[in-house]
């Protein structure tokens, strides 16, 4: 899909569609990833 929209990456698309202002250059904290299984439990707990 990127091929088609003319991008050789996810980076550079992203770096054509959203203005730098709003970028931001940080990591995210959002914790270890989990199984659907594990999501369901905790959200449900």
């Amino acid at each position: 899909m990127l091929t088609y929209l003319g991008f050789s990456s996810i980076d550079e698309l992203i770096q054509s569609t959203i203005p730098n202002d709003i970028l931001s250059k940080d990591d995210l904290s959002v914790g270890p990833g989990l199984s659907e299984f594990e999501f369901l439990k905790k959200s449900n707990s």
